[in-house]
């Protein structure tokens, strides 16, 4: 969705660009005109238009690259405010826009006056309409600078399927979500044994009818003070998922407390309460000692320490 964006240069980049262009074009040309006045205004008026298609094809290309803000799905148009802004990213594509077409209008005005005119008058307007036309570039430089930033955060942004049943997978760091979501789909994610190893939402699909998200853990209360991780992930349970998978190490080997985990799985389920929640024991065959007593304890929600009766029961639905 994101990938296709080009890379958005500094507008003297495309001053340059815009002025080899009209060169080039010129010199393949073959002017009609006979008198020598005439032939300068045709010279430079093919110059004008060809430098008028470069520049105005570059930011159209660019400015056409971005996605429609307003047809995004919720979870991208929410992680798109948060992450680089809306209105500013319209803002900036807007005067990208507007730069570019103020050009071609500034172009059509200097053909016009220079094509019956005398030599003096074409290079004092040719002057003219080119210093104009870089002064409106460079004016427009924090508007290029902002969309290429915006370029840059869109095209680390996750590549999830909006429209299919979706099920995230959550718990505490290192209590086996990432080996969870191999055995469910059979994706190969960075698996390590220490906290912290999932850097981004992972993503596998059971029989193309389920997507299961690998979601890193915990994240703060105050959704602003989220770092990049924790506001994707909050987002895709927000918006995309219909069940939640969350993933319990009665062991306790991966660092938190069976009260730690329990803690967080309860503040989830009062957070996501329109969400159904299955809980999933990830090391049951090393804690046999507290599997019984977790179960007890848990009666309300189904509980399983099998992938695959885990995955026949997701399929179910």
């Amino acid at each position: 969705m994101f990938e296709n964006i080009p890379k958005i240069e500094k507008p003297e980049f495309y001053i340059e660009l815009g002025m080899r262009s009209a060169k080039r074009y010129a010199s393949s040309r073959k002017l009609r005109e006979k008198v020598k006045s005439r032939r300068i205004a045709e010279l430079e008026i093919i110059k004008a238009d060809a430098f008028t298609r470069s520049v105005g094809g570059c930011i159209g290309k660019i400015c056409s690259s971005f996605p429609t803000i307003d047809q995004l799905p919720i979870f991208y148009k929410e992680l798109l405010e948060a992450m680089v802004g809306i209105n500013e990213l319209k803002v900036s594509i807007a005067r990208m826009q507007g730069a570019a077409e103020k050009i071609e209008s500034m172009a059509m005005d200097y053909k016009k006056r220079i094509k019956s005119s005398d030599t003096e008058y074409i290079a004092k307007k040719k002057r003219e309409f080119y210093g104009r036309a870089f002064s409106m570039l460079k004016k427009s430089k924090a508007a290029f600078s902002f969309a290429e930033n915006a370029r840059k955060d869109l095209r680390q942004f996750p590549s999830i399927k909006t429209k299919i049943l979706t099920i995230c997978i959550c718990g505490y760091p290192n209590v086996g979500k990432s080996t969870l979501l191999s055995k469910l789909t059979g994706s190969r994610p960075d698996i390590a044994p220490y906290a912290f190893t999932t850097r981004q939402l992972m993503i596998g699909y059971i029989a193309n009818k389920i997507q299961i998200i690998d979601t890193p853990g915990n994240f703060k209360e105050d959704f602003k003070k989220m770092n990049w991780i924790e506001k994707q992930s909050y987002l895709a349970i927000k918006h995309l998922c219909k069940k939640i998978i969350y993933v319990f190490d009665i062991t306790e080997t991966c660092g938190f407390t069976i009260s730690q985990q329990e803690e967080l799985f309860n503040k989830l389920v009062k957070k996501f309460r329109a969400k159904q929640f299955s809980i999933y024991l990830s090391k049951s065959d090393m804690g046999l000692d507290k599997k019984q007593e977790f179960e007890d304890n848990n009666k309300n929600h189904k509980i399983f320490d099998d992938a695959d009766k885990l995955k026949a029961f997701l399929l179910e639905d």
